[in-house]
């Protein structure tokens, strides 16, 4: 009998890419600001792993490098975003 024997995963690389249209005209939103929040306790305890904002077409990408320790849960992630003139209390992105 041969038992192997896999260690849980501590080092994670985390990366998050999208576009900011406008909803009708498809006209790319440039500076919304990003926060690419971490958690990896219970009860939830958001961490700011990275602060962003979309470039002159929209475009945006978010990344973490993450390593956990054996206490810890698996990163999860939310995505925040913040626009001015619009009201965006409601929305975010769990990742």
């Amino acid at each position: 009998m041969e038992i192997n024997l896999v260690p849980w995963p501590i080092e994670f690389h985390t990366i998050a890419t999208g576009k900011f249209l406008e909803l009708g005209t498809e006209k790319p939103i440039e500076n919304v600001n990003l926060y690419f929040l971490r958690n990896v306790s219970y009860p939830t305890v958001l961490d700011t792993a990275m602060v962003t904002q979309s470039d002159n077409n929209g475009y945006f990408k978010v990344e973490d490098h993450y390593t956990r320790k054996p206490e810890e849960e698996y990163p999860k992630y939310i995505l925040d975003v913040f626009i001015e003139n619009y009201d965006l209390s409601n929305i975010f992105f769990n990742i």
